[in-house]
């Protein structure tokens, strides 16, 4: 609900949002706030990407509950991040002009929580082994591919398999529990 009202009121022109933007610079300089508010902001085209996330949030908080989608949610979103921004720096570090031009772009929107949310489904499914839900995160993946081609662009699949590995380890520890 966060997410949809702040993008009405900045796309209304009320608010800005480049506040809420995380970048590796930022990050680097110990601004960690912004890797959490960074997820507030939809960058694009805003009716899909809210759409699309809240769909498989819901379903990943009705198949295996609303803990497990904020737990894989948030790793997700910040793991990938802390990877990727890991990855420029790097790369700067060894010299990379086109890492260090984009180590203070914005970083910013929903897609890793969708990325997250969506390995988060594709493990349930694993888990339950109904096919239709791992294809639907496969799918899902798959879509996330082609916005995966720039500095940021890895923690698309990065928030995708941090999702899933989250949800495989939450799933799993029912099972570890009750092992005699």
């Amino acid at each position: 609900m966060a997410v949809v009202v702040l993008t009405i009121l900045e796309r209304s022109g009320e608010i800005g949002l480049a506040g809420l933007k995380s970048s590796a610079d930022q990050v680097a300089d110990g601004e960690l706030w912004r890797l959490f508010t960074s997820a507030l902001v939809v960058d694009g085209s805003p009716v899909p990407q809210i759409v699309l996330t809240g769909g498989a949030a819901a379903a990943v908080i009705r198949l295996g509950g609303a803990a497990l989608w904020w737990c894989a949610a948030l790793a997700a979103h910040v793991g990938s991040a802390l990877l990727a921004y890991a990855i420029i720096g790097v790369a700067v570090a060894l010299g990379s002009g086109g890492a260090e031009a984009a180590a203070d772009d914005p970083d910013f929107g929903i897609s890793c929580v969708l990325g997250g949310t969506l390995g988060a489904l594709f493990a349930i499914g694993y888990r339950r082994r109904d096919t239709a839900i791992v294809a639907i995160g496969l799918v899902g993946l798959v879509v996330l591919v082609p916005f995966s081609f720039d500095w940021y662009g890895p923690e698309h699949p990065l928030s995708f398999f941090i999702g899933a590995v989250v949800a495989l380890w939450w799933l799993g520890r029912d099972s570890v529990a009750s092992s005699p």
